[in-house]
């Protein structure tokens, strides 16, 4: 059963900071204005199989800055579902896909970081929701090595 619960947080601007909703499963928080709702999940018995997937890539660099290319990736599920919550439907079946798309990679050096901008259509998928896959991500070097 979903429960609220309000917090006195500092003033935050949700259109300056762009914070959203964050997913951490099975416990949910998402902000809405002008409060913080937290939802807890509940527990069912699924495990999903074991799964091996392949990532990769060919792309090239531009301007010394920016990386643009092709991603794409695959994957396989090598074990059954198990969990006595398990719909009759998806006994035996074991979940496979395939994904392409555009990726661009952009250096910004005043910061030491890298920004990763990523999207791939699944091509072809079995057992499982058919859907595109965004990424964002922002990578720090912590230490430069001396040169």
């Amino acid at each position: 059963m979903p429960t609220s619960v309000r917090a006195d947080l500092p003033a935050i601007s949700f259109d300056r900071d762009g914070l959203a909703d964050v997913a951490i499963e099975p416990v949910k928080l998402g902000w809405r204005l002008p409060h913080v709702d937290v939802v807890g999940g509940y527990d069912v018995d699924v495990t999903r199989g074991q799964t091996v997937q392949v990532q990769g890539g060919i792309g090239g660099r531009f301007l010394r800055i920016v990386d643009l290319g092709v991603a794409s990736y695959a994957l396989w599920q090598t074990g059954r579902d198990r969990g006595s919550d398990l719909p009759p439907a998806l006994t035996g079946q074991r979940e496979r896909a395939v994904g392409v798309g555009p990726e661009i990679d952009v250096l910004l050096p005043w910061i030491r970081s890298k920004l990763t901008v990523r999207y791939e259509w699944e091509v072809t998928g079995r057992a499982r929701l058919d859907g595109s896959i965004l990424v964002v991500g922002l990578g720090f070097a912590a230490r430069q090595p001396e040169r």
